[in-house]
């Protein structure tokens, strides 16, 4: 009888839990056979690390950060609300803080069409439209 191998690189992508501005550094590339996207591993400032869907545009060394007041970069991690219309987007959160849902297989993305009230509507992978809390994070950019 064959058994089939183990893969085990789970990605984490609910980084911090606050919204406050934390800087990361991407420290390697990995290759998953069970995902079509490249997984990033990141070193948080306390020095743990942690798996996230890399993004078009990101490299070894790059900085990333997540929270408020975030620059537009490739990489970095905001809520919806932050995130300018007509902006790109994947690993989108569908309920605040579930780690990120949307959006996170490889050349996919979101694009943010418009922000009501409290809601931001984004035009999904298929090409219909959701309306989501904005405090709900995603990451800006395209996977890779």
């Amino acid at each position: 009888m064959h058994s089939a191998k183990d893969h085990h690189h789970r990605i984490v992508c609910k980084v911090t839990d606050s919204l406050v501005r934390t800087e990361c550094r991407e420290t390697e590339l990995v290759h998953s056979p069970v995902h079509t996207a490249q997984l990033a591993r990141v070193k948080l400032p306390d020095g743990d690390t942690t798996l996230v869907v890399a993004t078009e545009g990101v490299a070894i060394g790059s900085q990333i950060a997540i929270g408020d007041n975030v620059s537009l970069r490739p990489g970095n991690i905001t809520p919806l609300s932050e995130i300018p219309e007509g902006t790109a987007i994947n690993n989108v959160e569908l309920r605040p803080g579930d780690g990120g849902k949307v959006a996170r297989s490889a050349g996919n993305s979101c694009v943010v069409e418009a922000k009501i009230g409290d809601k931001v509507r984004i035009r999904m992978p298929s090409g219909s439209l959701k309306e989501l809390p904005g405090t709900c994070r995603a990451t800006i950019g395209v996977l890779a």
